[in-house]
């Protein structure tokens, strides 16, 4: 009676840690998902951002000249 107690307990602790360990893989995987996704998006509005305000390197110059 007692080692099936031990056996069932270990199952137990077994099954807690599995389910655990899969809500844990789960967490993980969503965090790199977001992060990947993150980084694409503030790359794309990086690159959005170079390519549209392509300012001149002389217009700083011109600006400091008219004041």
């Amino acid at each position: 009676m007692f080692l099936i107690a031990i056996i069932f307990f270990a199952g137990f602790l077994f099954l807690t840690f599995l389910q655990v360990f899969y809500w844990l893989v789960i967490i993980a995987i969503a965090i790199i998902v977001v992060c990947i996704l993150c980084s694409i998006v503030s790359f794309k509005s990086r690159k959005d951002s170079h390519t549209q305000n392509r300012i001149p390197d002389n217009s700083t110059d011109e600006f400091d000249n008219n004041l």
